[in-house]
């Protein structure tokens, strides 16, 4: 997709296994700080299965109009939830004038979430967004929100959906693009096992499974220049791309999904853009991921920098899925507000289906200084 104008960055809101806010995560991602750990909970050889979670103890219980549809919640649902609304509460701070934007207007919200099990119900769909609304007291314009479940990928089609509502259709000025998961919850546990992704002991081909929630409030050039907003950073590209031999697939993996994503995102750009020296990915310690990265990054060379610097926060939470691309954009936003640099810094990630994604970030600093040559 060709971004016709950049999309601001006003406002984050994080809950991770390494912090319960944007900052808390931020720092933890600077410091290398993991939260990953053994559980209760075993696998099929009866041995600790390694998480990184939150304690149950500091997530807020469900909201009492919540509590009364408890029984047509499911568990996953529930947790989901109680992840997800301190998140979208930090992320819908930003002012207008003296009141907080969503106290001003009702805002659109693009929600990339888990994608079920074969068979199995789905997650994250309408009635969920209508329910985070409540839990988290934030007044969403729910007949123009989305959700977006498929994965690791998704929120990039979430961010997809918010540019077009703001910039192609302009009918809003604000709107929040989020992704949430968790892989505390049994069954998905249970399916993990029997493909036996869990990572446990010994050299692996698995990965540590995460949860967590990402939100960030999105604004059009228009809409900053209007209310005096200084975004936090500003996103320039986005590319997307479907990989026909995906995980679940019989035809064999050559990373053409992402390649794709990344052709789709480098084409629009000027030739003089500077290279790109910071890239946070979607690797979460499978074999797989690491061999598309590979091929992806070789094939568009020249627009990285030598040496660049690579961070992959699964490393540090355990994969959080649906919300990884969003906590990585967040964080690097944050990154490139309170921390130098001009960018671009790039974002990408793969989900376990086809779907594929990659975003650019740049600094308030460095758009200034564009528009004034």
């Amino acid at each position: 997709m060709t971004m016709k104008q950049p999309l601001a960055v006003v406002d984050v809101g994080l809950v991770t296994p390494v912090g319960l806010d944007a900052e808390q995560t931020a720092s933890s991602f600077r410091a290398g700080i993991s939260r990953k750990s053994e559980t209760s909970m075993m696998d099929k050889a009866f041995r600790p299965i390694t998480l990184g979670s939150l304690p149950d103890d500091v997530l807020p219980p469900l909201a009492p109009a919540l509590a009364k549809l408890r029984p047509a919640l499911t568990s996953l649902q529930t947790r989901l939830l109680r992840l997800a609304g301190p998140a979208l509460q930090e992320a819908v701070q930003a002012r207008l004038g003296q009141e907080p934007i969503a106290r001003v207007r009702p805002l659109p919200l693009y929600l990339a979430g888990p994608r079920p099990g074969l068979g199995r119900p789905e997650i994250v769909g309408p009635a969920f967004v209508q329910n985070l609304a409540l839990q988290a007291g934030v007044d969403l314009d729910r007949p123009h929100s989305g959700v977006f479940p498929t994965g690791h990928a998704g929120f990039f089609a979430a961010l997809e959906a918010a540019h077009q509502r703001l910039i192609d259709h302009g009918t809003h000025e604000f709107a929040l693009v989020g992704g949430i998961d968790s892989y505390v919850d049994l069954y998905r546990l249970a399916a993990l096992d029997a493909e036996e992704r869990l990572r446990t002991t010994g050299p692996q081909d698995a990965f540590t499974p995460g949860e967590g929630a990402a939100f960030v409030l999105v604004a059009s050039p228009a809409a900053c220049q209007r209310h005096r907003l200084e975004p936090v950073a500003w996103i320039t590209a986005l590319g997307q791309g479907l990989e026909p031999g995906h995980r679940y697939s019989a035809e064999p993996h050559r990373a053409q999904g992402l390649c794709d994503a990344l052709n789709e995102l480098f084409s629009p750009l000027p030739t003089g853009l500077p290279p790109i020296a910071t890239v946070m990915g979607g690797l979460t310690g499978e074999v797989l991921g690491a061999k598309e990265w590979g091929v992806a990054s070789l094939r568009h060379t020249k627009r990285f920098a030598n040496p660049i610097e690579f961070e992959h926060p699964a490393e540090l939470t355990g994969d959080m899925g649906a919300a990884l691309a969003g906590a990585m954009t967040a964080v690097a936003a944050m990154s490139l507000r309170h921390h130098g640099g001009t960018g671009p810094i790039l974002v990408w990630a793969a989900s376990d289906h086809a779907e594929r994604g990659a975003t650019l970030l740049r600094s308030q600093t460095s758009m200034r200084g564009a528009q004034e040559q």
